[in-house]
């Protein structure tokens, strides 16, 4: 079951969201600034590696913070940015990052850096239309 492992690496509480204990939503303590939490989900691939994602959350709050991708083309190209630098992808509105099972902290480490950097840059990007921020780059 990957809670235990997880719970036991990080501290931080785990939720298995299917019968195996392959995936499971982790409960941390970092918030954006309405108060709602950051997403974290983990995964277990077979037997040698392990993802971690936001199962399109991050594109769904900005979305609700007016950010309008509904009505048009929105990249989220600061969302692809910050993912870029924390060597993680953000593909069809999912951040993730897979490792190996062997690598799993440092997989960890670059995905919750990832999710601090957004919290960042939110919190100096909220009074901003968030459109003009992408129509800009």
């Amino acid at each position: 079951m990957i809670c235990k492992s997880f719970a036991e690496m990080t501290g931080f509480e785990c939720h298995p969201l299917n019968e195996e204990g392959t995936v499971a939503y982790v409960a941390t303590p970092f918030t954006f600034e309405d108060g709602d939490t950051l997403p974290l989900y983990v995964e277990k691939i077979a037997n040698s590696h392990i993802r971690f994602f936001d199962d399109g959350e991050l594109a769904l709050h900005f979305l609700g913070r007016g950010l309008s991708g509904a009505k048009k083309n929105i990249t989220y190209s600061f969302l692809s940015a910050i993912a870029s630098k924390n060597n993680l992808t953000f593909e069809k509105n999912i951040l993730e990052k897979t490792s190996s099972i062997a690598e799993a902290s440092i997989g960890f480490a670059s995905y919750l850096s990832a999710l601090l950097d957004i919290i960042t840059w939110e919190k100096e990007n909220i009074n901003v239309d968030l459109n003009i921020i992408e129509t800009i780059k």
